[in-house]
């Protein structure tokens, strides 16, 4: 029997099942049915949308959206899915327009407010997104997520004190809610309150032990308040946190974190994230003196003279030219793991860098004599990192 000798709102009704049950096929062949019969149905439209979604074809089901849009200009349902969509490809400005356009037919709905303040707060305008997550908020008090997004605006905005009560009401709502013990641990180390912020930590990974954001946030705050050991053992969670802008390199020789003997070995060492990242922990070549190995490094070209101090000149290469073999490698920031406490006070104790002779003498001459000490500051770093 076709379906469509059945009333219009059950053919509807069967076709939403069927996608919601997973049977994408059987659904996408009624809803086609539907539209050859009456090319203007707009509900048929919208549901090939979000068969296409389903399958994520973002491209196509923006265009199913866009068309049933065309169709009826109040079809509240398909802004909203096209502003999820929009959001979804980074189309900020388009995804706040959708979810205003849903909010002139529905001004109260919960979804389209949520909705448009996370994007809003994803473009820029936490000061907006604010007073829409506090409508969403007035509409489901009970809502935790709610709340966690608009903790998240509130610390962009610099609201410390509101973010830290949103993110409190949100666990009140949801103990579960890993992302918020997360969010308000760093709130709490922000504010030097470590304890608190190592128990949230602890928490979020009771709830979420592979959540490798939590993993590295525990990692820093351990390092600050000087507890080493467990702080570098965690750090290595770095690589698989999307926050961290450095990927982990893929060499075939494998990664030394110090369990393997190096004697008559070749081990390359090699600089990740900031130029100062580099300058510090540069320092822990000098270890590898006594495991009579040879040292490979491998740093950015502004470095490479500098770090003569280190190691003779061949065996410096700059990064992104060919390299010889080598039996290890160990990222820079890794070596603090690897080495644990050894050669700590030497570390400390013994300066580790000198300035080329040729570039003292050349800044002699510009700056020329003084009998006052001299301090240079670095007033700028990277202008693409986040805490420039």
């Amino acid at each position: 029997m076709n379906h469509l000798q059945s009333p219009k709102t059950n053919v509807h009704q069967i076709a939403k099942q069927l996608l919601n049950g997973g049977r994408f096929n059987k659904s996408k062949e009624l809803l086609t049915e539907l539209l050859e019969e009456n090319p203007l149905d707009f509900l048929a439209i919208h549901m090939l949308g979000l068969l296409a979604e389903k399958n994520k074809q973002w491209n196509l089901a923006k265009a199913f959206f866009t068309r049933a849009i065309e169709i009826n200009r109040t079809d509240f349902a398909s802004y909203l899915e096209r502003g999820l969509i929009n959001r979804k490809l980074a189309h900020l400005p388009n995804s706040i327009s959708d979810f205003s356009s849903a909010l002139k037919i529905n001004p109260v709905s919960f979804e389209a407010l949520n909705n448009r303040g996370i994007a809003l707060c994803q473009a820029g305008n936490s000061a907006q997104a604010i007073v829409d997550f506090s409508e969403a908020i007035a509409l489901k008090p009970n809502c935790s997520q709610t709340y966690f997004n608009r903790g998240l605006a509130q610390r962009i905005f610099g609201h410390t004190n509101a973010a830290l009560d949103d993110y409190t009401r949100s666990i009140e709502l949801d103990s579960k809610n890993f992302r918020a013990l997360n969010n308000r641990a760093m709130l709490y180390r922000d504010l030097k309150n470590f304890d608190k912020a190592i128990q949230d930590l602890d928490q979020c990974l009771s709830v979420q032990p592979d959540f490798s954001e939590a993993l590295w946030n525990k990692s820093l705050t351990l390092l600050l308040v000087g507890e080493h050991d467990l702080g570098w053992e965690l750090y290595e969670s770095r690589w698989s946190t999307p926050e961290f802008k450095c990927k982990a390199r893929n060499f075939s020789s494998p990664l030394w974190l110090g369990e393997n003997s190096l004697k008559n070995r070749t081990i390359l060492i090699h600089s990740e994230q900031g130029l100062g990242d580099t300058l510090q922990f540069c320092r822990y070549i000098n270890l590898f003196k006594d495991l009579s190995c040879t040292v490979l490094l491998e740093v950015e070209k502004p470095l490479i003279t500098l770090m003569y101090s280190l190691l003779p000149k061949e065996n410096i290469f700059e990064k992104g030219t060919p390299l010889p073999e080598f039996d290890y490698h160990c990222p820079m920031m890794s070596l603090p793991l690897a080495f644990k406490t050894i050669g700590i006070t030497q570390l400390e104790n013994s300066p580790y860098l000198r300035p080329n002779a040729s570039a003292v003498a050349r800044w002699s001459a510009v700056l020329g004599k003084s009998n006052k000490t001299r301090i240079g500051l670095a007033w700028r770093g990277n202008p693409n990192h986040v805490k420039n």
